[in-house]
């Protein structure tokens, strides 16, 4: 347990200076690697999705940290241009098939931290927005993407039994023939839990949360100096940057995003 208090007093002052919402910290000594990246090379692409309870009126998550371990090669995080960070509805106890919540983080956004000489990382994702989630089951990904990981080896989340509420990781790996999401349990034979920490408030009582979170990030922007008008035949909401519900009507200067049949689909700049 002493490489454990090392990683803890290591985390970035920013993250210590915040509120833990929830952790599943791996000892990194005994925790392995298990695949989770993308490939925009090959189409190859693992994921590992893991389960979260919000509780306090559901949490604002502005920060995530993840342990990967790394083999085949990779030693710099140079080749990983962006980490992508996915919420899945849960459904009998198991991720859905699409996320709810793809947010691409980009280098700028996400520092990686070598822990050890084992080739084990901490990785910081601080999200350019934040995620809101109310009191509801979630499982959530860390996956990180690479132009070739077969050039420049291989990442996966650290995991290992007993770090977390004792429901085990699930995981699909098309490539290989798991094609949908199976237990840690049924592909190798231990409840698995993956190494993650999420960090930023909880919203109590008194907020009111929309129940979906601004899904995209990465939208470009329409900018307006009108009334914002919807189009007509959609089922249509409109957020504000703090992810709440807002009448279109009642609208004043800032950043929207539009909600179009449960996806967000626009991105609005409201200059006056």
């Amino acid at each position: 347990m002493k490489n454990l208090s090392i990683c803890l007093l290591l985390l970035s002052v920013s993250i210590l200076n915040a509120v833990v919402l929830y952790s599943q910290i791996p000892d990194t000594l005994s925790a392995l690697g298990y695949r989770c990246q993308r490939d925009t090379v090959y189409s190859e692409e693992s994921d590992i999705a893991d389960d979260i309870f919000p509780t306090n009126g559901g949490w604002r998550i502005d920060t995530v940290v993840a342990w990967f371990g790394n083999w085949g090669g990779f030693s710099t995080w140079t080749v990983v241009p962006d980490i992508h960070f996915h919420v899945y509805r849960d459904s009998s106890g198991r991720p859905v098939d699409s996320a709810m919540v793809e947010m691409v983080v980009y280098q700028t956004n996400y520092t990686a931290y070598l822990i050890d000489n084992q080739n084990h990382w901490r990785v910081e994702l601080y999200l350019p927005f934040p995620v809101y989630l109310d009191t509801f089951r979630y499982w959530i990904e860390v996956q990180p993407s690479c132009h070739d990981f077969n050039a420049h080896g291989k990442t996966g989340h650290m995991a290992q039994v007993g770090i977390g509420n004792g429901q085990d990781f699930y995981m699909r790996y098309p490539l290989i023939g798991w094609h949908n999401w199976e237990t840690a349990t049924s592909l190798f034979g231990q409840p698995l839990e993956t190494g993650f920490m999420l960090i930023g408030k909880t919203m109590g009582t008194a907020v009111e949360l929309v129940g979906e979170p601004i899904e995209q990030c990465d939208l470009g922007a329409t900018i307006i100096n009108g009334p914002l008008l919807l189009p007509e035949g959609k089922n249509c909401r409109v957020f504000d940057i703090t992810g709440r519900v807002v009448v279109p009507q009642h609208t004043k200067q800032g950043i929207y995003f539009i909600e179009m049949d449960g996806v967000i689909r626009q991105k609005v700049i409201k200059v006056r």
